[in-house]
């Protein structure tokens, strides 16, 4: 498919992490004024990210999440 890569030297290689909670759940909350935060999600970053980021959004605005975010909190 590609006989030029058989003779190509690597340049860089870049490995993207997905990281986890220790307790296996997100963490979406405040955590300081002015600071929210939605990481954890490991491998559902990719489908549960939107959503993580609306509820981000909607902290960060000041207005009350759709859902309940206690269980995802520190």
């Amino acid at each position: 498919m590609a006989p030029g890569l058989g003779a190509a030297t690597p340049v860089e290689a870049r490995v993207g992490l997905r990281p986890v909670m220790a307790a296996g759940r997100p963490l979406i909350a405040r955590v300081a004024d002015g600071v929210v935060v939605a990481t954890g999600m490991s491998a559902y970053g990719l489908t549960a990210g939107p959503y993580a980021g609306l509820l981000a959004a909607t902290l960060a605005m000041g207005e009350k999440p759709p859902l309940d975010l206690a269980p995802y909190g520190l």
